[in-house]
């Protein structure tokens, strides 16, 4: 299955066992080139393998996937840039990574009542 993906893209993230993982939790083999494709993209631009990526503090995971998205952006392929955004939350998500907010909990405060008299 992966064996056939791996025309045109870099071996080695195909063959990384954080990947397997991953991009088995897709149908489709199309689905599967273009996130393979995106994944890559980051691993290249970044210098990072699939499993040090993983290992980034999400701060780091988020600021690095925004990064690697504007260059698109500024080339003109805004939609490519949300892709690769949607994929890398996909791949963490998938290793129990989650990216959604860490807000502090907010307090609500009670109104004081003006009392008349």
């Amino acid at each position: 299955m992966v064996g056939l993906l791996l025309e045109g893209i870099v071996m080695s993230i195909c063959l990384s066992p954080v990947v397997k993982d991953w991009i088995s939790l897709y149908q489709s083999s199309e689905t599967r080139t273009y996130y393979l494709r995106c994944l890559e993209k980051v691993v290249k631009v970044s210098g990072l393998s699939p499993e040090r990526l993983l290992e980034l503090p999400v701060k780091n995971a988020k600021r690095l996937i925004l990064d690697v998205a504007s260059r698109w952006v500024e080339e003109g392929k805004p939609c490519f840039a949300r892709k690769i955004q949607i994929t890398l939350k996909g791949f963490h998500y998938a290793h129990d990574i989650d990216f959604r907010s860490t807000r502090t909990r907010s307090y609500e405060f009670q109104q004081r009542r003006s009392v008349s008299r």
